[in-house]
């Protein structure tokens, strides 16, 4: 059963809404297209196992991207599966090219098109994950399982080495998820949580859950003012549809819309994260002048406001 199901994070949409609207000439256009692609890349990855955990068959709760506050740092998984005898993490990597682990200097070096570059050792990774994982867990009462961790290597051309064929015993392809578990599950015989403390476990972790938040324009060192600014056509994407009393019109593919501001609207709270938006911000993003028009707009969301006339500033309230 999923509780906590795939879902595009917050942080990577925003990015995604940056990049279709900056400009193809800024220079920082390319390094942000860089860094989408390997989100993204990292996403389908994780989204790709859903079918090969549809296989497994004893009672058991999947939770996708979990962010959570151990001690001192937060600490994210991608993938946790609660059984009655044991809490499985699958750490994936959607990493093209030939994988070399290192155990000497605990790096794992990956080569492409002839070039190498260094990744931090996957399994000091999961080593920490399931040291925190289970430190939360005793922090909140939620009893004590094993903790077992495996790298899902999600990219079926990548070429893997090893010093030791030791050091792979927990990297597997997707297609192994469903054995590797089965066979972990049968060396702990001892079952300790019934499903209804199962379902109370995973309804804490979620609770617990904190979206990650990447403060963009400060990362990259852009302004609001530097993205191109209008409503974007759902049919051929073109930013700069044109409001009538009726709707919205693109000017090139000449596709209406009555209510695709709705979308721009959401993007642009995203864009401004916590820092709500104000009657201007709408009129620069909308990129008309009627005050009265973006006020109305704007109060037909769910939104909070702070503040009194001119002064108001919109909060999108989270459901």
């Amino acid at each position: 059963m999923i509780m906590k199901p795939q879902a595009l994070p917050c942080h990577i949409q925003t990015l995604q809404i940056i990049a279709d609207r900056l400009p193809h000439y800024h220079q920082k256009f390319e390094d942000i297209q860089k860094h989408l692609r390997n989100l993204i890349a990292g996403y389908k990855g994780e989204a790709g196992l859903d079918y090969n955990l549809s296989f497994i068959k004893s009672p058991h709760i999947i939770l996708h991207n979990l962010r959570l506050k151990g001690q001192n740092h937060h600490f994210q998984m991608d993938t946790i599966i609660l059984f009655q005898n044991a809490i499985i993490i699958l750490e994936t990597k959607n990493i093209s090219g030939s994988l070399q682990f290192k155990t000497d200097f605990q790096q794992v070096l990956r080569t492409l098109n002839g070039q190498t570059e260094a990744f931090k050792d996957f399994h000091l990774q999961i080593k920490r994950q399931s040291e925190q994982l289970t430190e939360l867990m005793k922090r909140h009462k939620l009893g004590a399982l094993p903790v077992i961790p495996f790298i899902v290597m999600a990219n079926s051309r990548t070429i893997i080495h090893a010093e030791t064929p030791h050091i792979l015993r927990n990297v597997i392809p997707p297609e192994a998820i469903e054995s590797e578990i089965y066979k972990a599950l049968q060396t702990i015989q001892t079952k300790k949580f019934g499903q209804a403390h199962m379902k109370k476990v995973a309804d804490v972790l979620i609770s617990l859950h904190e979206e990650l938040e990447i403060d963009w324009f400060k990362k990259y060192s852009i302004g609001f003012s530097e993205l191109q600014m209008g409503v974007q056509c759902p049919g051929c994407r073109k930013i700069g549809m044109v409001k009538s009393r009726r709707g919205w019109t693109c000017g090139d593919c000449h596709h209406f819309s009555s209510s695709v501001h709705h979308e721009a609207l959401e993007q642009l709270f995203q864009l401004k994260g916590d820092n709500g938006i104000v009657n201007k911000d709408i009129r620069l993003f909308f990129r008309i002048s009627d005050e009265q028009a973006a006020r109305r707009m704007v109060e037909k969301m769910a939104v909070r406001k702070r503040g009194t006339t001119k002064g108001v500033k919109y909060f999108k309230l989270t459901l």
